[in-house]
């Protein structure tokens, strides 16, 4: 679990969770994220304030190119429990090692402080 959230502090910035690496076999994938966002406005959301990456491993994380999964986030929660599961996202790795990223911003400006729980995400073969 990971949660994400500026409003008590009125933080502004980009905050990014990188993961370990996972190697994938000579197979095809998804991935499917298991998460929550509440207080996304829809100006924030037309600004893409949460992302989804995924990019093969490189020697230095700061190298990897990150693919934007293009996740649409699912409306608002009605509470921080109720969590929802995306739909299956195609990933186009074989036979290499990826990690996943997750992008957070707010902006003290804009009063955009959306909250994010990331409960879990799935690299699941294709059969």
């Amino acid at each position: 679990y990971i949660g994400f959230d500026s409003f008590k502090n009125k933080n502004n910035g980009k905050t990014a969770v990188i993961t370990p690496a996972f190697n994938l076999n000579m197979k095809d994938h998804f991935i499917r994220f298991k998460y929550l966002t509440r207080f996304y406005k829809p100006d924030a959301r037309a600004e893409r304030m949460i992302r989804f990456y995924v990019g093969e491993e490189t020697e230095d994380v700061s190298n990897i190119a990150w693919i934007d999964l293009n996740l649409e986030i699912a409306p608002d929660a009605a509470t921080f429990s109720d969590a929802v599961t995306s739909d299956n996202i195609d990933i186009d790795f074989n036979n290499t090692t990826i990690r996943v990223k997750v992008e957070y911003t707010s902006d003290v400006e804009k009063g955009f402080f959306p909250a994010l729980n990331l409960y879990g995400f799935d690299i699941v073969e294709k059969k």
